[in-house]
């Protein structure tokens, strides 16, 4: 599964993702967490002099799911996801969150099957 993330905030995130299941009465089940290393670190934008963002910062990274894995990646029905503001910094430049900053997450998967020849 291959992601990007396009962060348009002046502050750095944590990403996570998991592949749920709906149970009966209506709960979601936690299949499989992702990437199943951890959050991954998502840079922050960059901010102008008066700590307004000026761009933007793309963050991708790839997860490799095991045949396992990929069975509970499939019998997922929601993919739910988590971004996580880190908003301490490094103290370096006061910063300014505006309604117009953004962030964009992207996901594809290229699957990959090998049959195993007798």
């Amino acid at each position: 599964v291959n992601f990007e993330i396009t962060n348009g905030f002046p502050v750095g995130m944590f990403f996570r993702a998991a592949m749920l299941k709906r149970q009966a009465g209506g709960n979601l089940d936690t299949l499989l967490w992702l990437p199943t290393s951890g959050p991954v670190t998502i840079t922050a934008a960059p901010v102008d002099a008066g700590g307004s963002t000026s761009g933007t910062m793309v963050s991708t990274f790839k997860v490799t799911l095991d045949g396992p894995q990929m069975d509970l990646f499939n019998e997922g029905d929601v993919l739910w996801y988590q971004l996580l503001m880190e908003t301490t910094g490094s103290g370096a430049q006061a910063v300014k969150l505006r309604v117009t900053d953004t962030v964009r997450i992207r996901a594809s998967a290229n699957v990959v099957y090998t049959v195993n020849k007798p």
